[in-house]
């Protein structure tokens, strides 16, 4: 099964397993498996924020006008394959430093973009800042892992 994911995460323009795995440093076996079971990748999508599905949205080309949850819906039935890099970044995110991501962000994103993943003040929803509609791409992910220093632990999930 995680071979198919893997596949079809190539065929959508995503890094291949290797960037993964080689340059994140992540374990991807466990995330594509869980991504694989029934409701996982629906309950995954009405985890995020009202933020990050504005990201998502605008990077898919997904509807992004209404509430948030008829942009989750949305997000839905846009089909699991377009969201599974943003799954991956999310789990990239999820073990790296909120001022380390902050402080990378703000030397490579514009301001305007910056903004657009402001909380408030001088704080920032880190997922949005990592996602491959903010940053150019899963690969500004390698970037950040090579200029700061991971704390991922082994397995993540």
């Amino acid at each position: 099964m995680a071979q198919d994911i893997m596949k079809s995460l190539e065929e959508s323009g995503a890094p291949a397993r290797e960037f993964w795995e080689d340059d994140l440093e992540m374990a991807l076996e466990h995330v594509l498996v869980r991504s694989g079971q029934d409701g996982f990748m629906d309950e995954w999508i009405g985890r995020r924020t009202g933020r990050q599905i504005s990201v998502l949205c605008a990077n898919l080309g997904v509807d992004g006008t209404g509430s948030v949850r008829q942009r989750k819906n949305a997000l839905r039935s846009s089909g699991n394959d377009d969201l599974l890099p943003y799954l991956l970044v999310d789990q990239f995110a999820k073990y790296k430093s909120k001022v380390a991501t902050i402080d990378f962000a703000r030397g490579v994103l514009a301001e305007d973009i910056l903004e657009t993943c402001r909380i408030k003040d001088d704080e920032f929803d880190k997922t949005a800042l990592l996602s491959p509609y903010t940053t150019g791409g899963p690969r500004t992910c390698a970037l950040f892992s090579t200029s700061t220093k991971s704390t991922r632990p082994a397995s993540p999930g």
